[in-house]
């Protein structure tokens, strides 16, 4: 995030460059930076913002996330300058876009890794619950959604890349799909 908005911010001083441009501009600097550092060519970015992930969890009435330990965060932003205590028993939940933004950016009471360990697990729910409505093949649905995100959301990514996309998430099945965690050790598959 932070080399993001300091690639924004550099982009801002160029003279005539819209807000739009230079995020953009920001976007394909990040991929270039992160890429040389990776040693790979990264061919687009995405980037959204908090109520563009509500709105998709929500589009597809929700998800079902299995928690594995109660978390409790008793400094959570509850609102512009409120914190308070956000807790998130352990078992299975049906989380609307806004719990499961919650159960994402919950940081005070778990580690980093735990962290993303849970926005792991809210991709791999959405996926699966996407792939179980075949909402990829769905029209009206992925018009509906980029009509929602349209000022939530930003890519380097044309639109004919994203359907190309949606069109090989349609059929990838998650046991052939290898997530990393990277902790104090080591990467661990998850």
């Amino acid at each position: 995030n932070e080399l993001y908005y300091q690639y924004k911010k550099q982009a801002l001083r160029i003279p005539g460059l819209t807000e739009t441009g230079a995020s953009a501009l920001a976007l394909r600097s990040f991929a270039a930076n992160i890429g040389t550092r990776m040693g790979v060519e990264i061919q687009g970015v995405m980037k959204m913002d908090f109520t563009g992930f509500e709105g998709i969890i929500d589009a597809v009435d929700g998800i079902d996330i299995e928690v594995p330990e109660t978390i409790v965060d008793y400094t959570y932003p509850l609102a512009e300058g409120v914190v308070g205590t956000l807790t998130i028993t352990k078992g299975l939940h049906h989380f609307t876009g806004k719990e499961a933004l919650q159960y994402a950016r919950s940081r005070h009471s778990t580690s980093d890794f735990d962290r993303s360990l849970r926005q792991q697990q809210i991709l791999s729910a959405l996926k699966a619950k996407v792939q179980a409505q075949n909402l990829f093949d769905n029209l009206g649905m992925i018009q509906t959604l980029r009509a929602s995100l349209s000022n939530h959301f930003e890519t380097t990514l044309s639109e004919s890349d994203l359907f190309g996309i949606a069109a090989i998430m349609a059929s990838v099945q998650q046991n052939s799909v290898l997530s990393m965690n990277l902790n104090m050790g080591i990467g661990t598959p998850s």
